[in-house]
């Protein structure tokens, strides 16, 4: 596979938000761009255009307002601040829209969605205590340890890998790839990472392959449908939506392969200092957000659906589309955990680290016990 890699270095190292700030306020993000190599790919990863293409960032404080708690008597905020990194709409943000805004809602409180470019804004926004908490990949959390940022996983966000490769209408097997192009967002995070494992297990020549590289999987769609390139590696809900339109074909999913299945992909992350500072705030997002992931395996799916339509945040895309992609989701392995005991497993973080050493994603040096990787005190 014919393709550039890069890891910038970091520039400095800084242990408690003080010191974060000083290096914001003064106008360089090279510690925080370091730490997450070759940055925002990760991020944009789990994306897909939004439902009109804006950028819904805000600099709202994170968790505005009191915490004097609800009627149910939680200490919720007045506004949750959180972060993504894209401001993308996708099966996987089901928990998220009507989720867990619908929830907060039912509690006096509301949900703030800043959404970044990828992963490092997100990083930024949780060292400057703009955002509670954001989803990062665990490559991009690993290299941020890695050079010294005091992040830790608190909840996991996707713990498979949710993207297919889709190919032209006309390609119906893998030996139909060889010497083709295909598109992956960059030379780090998630479609990579799928890409490169599939095509080794796949082609006789994979390095024959020429990966171009496409932000976002919406526009990874566009340029299969367009003919420029034979392949993509999308996310499951625009790769159902070309299938049931007739414009690709589903060559395969990640979980039908073992080595890509029963992962952490993407994960919760929050300043160390706030776990203390923010417990209370901490606590009641991890409570709604698994009630909104559990939601996803007990409720009625067609009534998810039609909730997730009528919120205007997703894509036009069929029925069919959506239905498909759900299934997939919640099918065994799951895209989200069924439960807190489930979140941030022990072992598929160790075979995601493993995996991710054995494609060089990332270096040998990075890998760490799960115990300081992870903080588990808001699933207990």
């Amino acid at each position: 596979m014919r393709q550039n890699s890069g890891l910038h270095s970091l520039r400095g190292q800084t242990m408690i938000r003080r010191n974060f700030l000083k290096t914001v306020a003064g106008g360089s993000a090279v510690a925080i761009a370091g730490c997450m190599g070759n940055g925002d790919s990760n991020g944009d990863e789990t994306t897909e255009p939004s439902s009109d293409g804006g950028d819904t960032s805000t600099s709202t404080p994170a968790d505005s307002g009191s915490d004097s708690g609800s009627d149910g008597g939680s200490n919720l905020p007045d506004q949750m601040n959180l972060g993504l990194s894209s401001p993308a709409r996708g099966v996987f943000s089901f928990p998220l829209w009507p989720g867990l805004e619908r929830r907060l809602e039912e509690q006096g409180s509301s949900m703030s969605a800043n959404a970044f470019s990828g992963h490092t804004p997100t990083a930024g926004a949780l060292v400057q205590g703009d955002i509670v908490t954001g989803y990062m990949g665990l490559p991009s959390l690993l290299k941020a340890q890695q050079e010294g940022l005091p992040l830790v996983a608190i909840h996991s966000f996707m713990q498979e890998y949710n993207f297919p490769m889709v190919t032209q209408p006309d390609i119906s097997g893998w030996d139909q790839l060889e010497g083709s192009t295909i598109a992956i967002h960059a030379p780090t995070g998630a479609s990579s990472v799928i890409t490169q494992y599939m095509l080794n297990q796949e082609l006789d020549a994979p390095d024959d392959v020429e990966l171009t590289y496409i932000v976002g999987s919406g526009n990874r769609a566009s340029a299969l449908r367009s003919g420029d390139v034979d392949a993509a590696c999308i996310l499951a809900s625009p790769a159902e939506q070309l299938s049931a339109t007739g414009n690709g074909n589903i060559l395969a999913y990640p979980q039908e392969y073992e080595g890509l299945s029963n992962m952490l992909t993407n994960v919760w992350v929050a300043l160390e200092p706030d776990l203390e500072e923010r417990s209370d705030s901490l606590q009641v997002f991890v409570d709604e957000m698994q009630a909104s992931y559990s939601r996803m395996f007990e409720g009625d799916h067609e009534a998810i659906i039609s909730e997730a339509e009528e919120s205007g945040e997703y894509p036009d895309y069929e029925q069919e589309a959506w239905a498909n992609a759900l299934e997939t989701a919640t099918d065994s392995p799951p895209l989200w955990p069924e439960s807190k005991e489930t979140s941030l497993p022990a072992e598929n973080i160790n075979r995601t680290q493993d995996l991710l050493v054995e494609i060089g994603e990332i270096e040998e040096e990075a890998v760490k016990p799960v115990d300081e990787i992870t903080d588990r005190r808001f699933l207990e």
